[in-house]
């Protein structure tokens, strides 16, 4: 695979940003980044994203930007071309989860509603705390995003509720396909940029 086109075109960096192809493990050094980008890390975060952000906010130089993007699973919702496309299944893959948290708090991903408040808690200064539904026209590429979040969710699950939520997402998934693009999910994007203080 030809890693270049996850790089931007120079053309849209500063002259004075560089980005360069990493093909060996990083090494977290502190206060040597202008600029991080991160996206869907509530796919792995178990529980309490501040010590990851803790980890960013030591790489950045001082006046370094952190930019970090999470689908809010929390504002789900769904989109149907018309009333004979049933929202049954797709419904229930979205709720299930939210009824094991008691049972396993790694299910409870609300942090991410918070996130910008937790920017500020760890001292970044507020740049951007943006959250928006996605165009219907846009969201057919949302589709398998948020089946790979719910596959997530489900790996963090013991049994038998994985067992359980593994039949519900086969019958959400074969729902999708029966009505195409007549059926839909859509959750906000939240995305927050914060910026180290200088010193």
């Amino acid at each position: 695979m030809d890693s270049t086109y996850f790089r931007p075109c120079h053309r849209v960096l500063k002259a004075n940003l560089s980005m360069p192809l990493i093909t060996r493990r990083l090494f977290w050094s502190s206060d040597r980044t202008s600029i991080i980008h991160l996206r869907l890390l509530m796919c792995v975060i178990k529980e309490d994203p501040r010590p990851v952000l803790r980890t960013l906010i030591k790489m950045l130089k001082p006046g370094g930007f952190l930019q970090w993007g999470e689908m809010d699973h929390s504002t789900r919702r769904f989109e149907r071309a018309g009333d004979d496309v049933s929202l049954q299944e797709i419904t229930r893959a979205g709720e299930y989860p939210s009824t094991l948290v008691a049972q396993d708090s790694r299910l409870d991903q609300k942090w991410i509603t918070s996130l910008g408040t937790l920017f500020e808690s760890e001292g970044l200064e507020l740049a951007a705390n943006d959250h928006q539904f996605r165009d219907v026209s846009r969201l057919p590429p949302y589709q398998d995003a948020a089946f790979m979040m719910w596959n997530e969710l489900r790996n963090k699950m013991g049994r038998p509720y994985s067992d359980e939520y593994d039949g519900i997402l086969a019958d959400a998934q074969r729902k999708v396909q029966q009505a195409k693009r007549g059926l839909s999910i859509n959750m906000e994007i939240r995305t927050v940029v914060g910026r180290k203080r200088t010193l």
